[in-house]
């Protein structure tokens, strides 16, 4: 079964697994692989329906066991999508077009910067989501300002998670499917 696969395919089953694995073993809060298979989706994935695909796929099969299996006990019923997950899904969705747009001729200091990049857009997002709406912050400049301090800790993890899962997951992705020189230049 997997010799018929091509490498486009297992580069994307590859991806989604990494993504939902990363958020369902422990880990620090932020500190998984999803914004880094996002932006090597979008980099490397041919297709391009794929690229968006395996992100929000990782996501969604993480959520659907965070959701109802490990926190389960407090939520009534099944839950499908959390509260902010447009946001979150997103926020993903941009770093695919990060990584379908900027990171094809770049190297490892490239993708160093967009993964920054991608983490302080995630950041932005998904706390803009926290504070919108939400009683625990005043709805004003202010709220908003209390939102994005409040997440400060979490930035640092994405940041650094982002980093590392890109590069390394890159350089496993090199060594596992070697490509001729003229096709490494092409993908990255």
């Amino acid at each position: 079964m997997i010799r018929s696969l091509s490498k486009n395919q297992l580069l994307v089953l590859g991806l989604i697994a990494a993504g939902a694995l990363s958020r369902l073993i422990p880990h620090a809060p932020n500190f998984t692989a999803v914004g880094s298979i996002a932006l090597l989706g979008g980099a490397l994935i041919n297709n391009r329906k794929l690229a968006f695909i395996a992100p929000l796929l990782a996501l969604f099969i993480s959520d659907l066991i965070i959701n109802n299996v490990i926190y389960a006990q407090y939520t009534t019923g099944f839950t499908l999508f959390h509260g902010t997950f447009v946001y979150v899904y997103g926020a993903f969705l941009l770093s695919v077009v990060f990584g379908a747009s900027f990171m094809k001729k770049g190297n490892y200091k490239n993708m160093i910067l967009w993964s920054i990049i991608s983490a302080l857009s995630f950041f932005l997002i998904t706390n803009f989501a926290s504070w919108l709406g939400s009683p625990l912050y005043a709805q004003n400049v202010y709220g908003l300002g209390a939102s994005y301090i409040a997440g400060l800790p979490y930035l640092a993890n994405q940041v650094i998670s982002t980093v590392l899962y890109t590069v390394g997951i890159y350089a496993l992705y090199t060594v596992l499917a070697p490509q001729s020189s003229t096709e490494k230049s092409a993908s990255l």
